[in-house]
C-alpha cells in the first residue's frame, strides 16, 4: 500500500510540475506573489489531512474489511454531515433528508450484518467432527475470510 501511494505522489509531481512552470512563465511569476511560507505550510497540511489521510484510511478499511463495506461506509458522511450541521449550526434537516439519512444508516447496517452463511456453514462442520471440525475452527477464526 505505501508503494501505491508513493507512485501516485510521484506521478502527480511529474505530471503537474510542467503545469506549475507554465503558469509561472505565462504570468511572469505573479501567480505566486502571495504564496508565503505560511500559505505553503497550510496548503501542505490541508493536502495531508484532506487527501492523503482519508485515502490511506479508506485503503486500510478495504484491507481490514471488504471493498463493499468500506465503500458503503463512505456514504455515512451524509448522515454525519446532517448531525454536524445540527450540532454546530442548529440546522435541522428536512423530513425527506432525515428519511434519506436513516436509509443510508440502515443500508450500512444491513451490509455489515451479512447473510450468515459462514456461521451456518461452520456450525454444520462442527457437528460433523474430525477434520470438518478443524475446518470449522479455521472458518470461525478468520471470520469468513475464505468466503470473500
Amino acid at each position: 500500500m505505501p508503494l501505491l501511494f508513493g507512485y501516485l505522489g510521484l506521478l502527480n509531481c511529474v505530471a503537474l510540475a510542467p503545469v506549475l512552470v507554465a503558469m509561472a512563465a505565462l504570468t511572469h511569476g505573479r501567480v505566486f506573489e502571495n504564496f508565503t511560507p505560511e500559505v505553503f505550510g497550510l496548503v501542505c497540511a490541508k493536502g495531508l489531512f484532506d487527501n492523503v489521510l482519508s485515502d490511506y484510511l479508506w485503503a486500510r478499511a478495504v484491507v481490514l474489511t471488504t471493498p463493499t463495506i468500506a465503500t458503503v461506509g463512505l456514504s455515512l458522511t451524509i448522515p454525519l454531515a446532517f448531525l454536524s450541521d445540527f450540532a454546530f449550526n442548529g440546522l435541522a434537516p428536512s423530513a425527506a433528508a432525515g428519511c434519506g439519512a436513516a436509509g443510508v444508516v440502515a443500508g450500512f447496517v444491513l451490509v455489515n450484518v451479512g447473510d450468515g452463511n459462514c456461521e451456518s456453514r461452520c456450525g454444520f462442520l462442527l457437528r460433523q467432527g474430525g477434520a470438518a471440525a478443524s475446518a470449522a475452527l479455521r472458518c470461525l477464526l478468520c471470520k469468513g475470510s475464505t468466503s470473500r
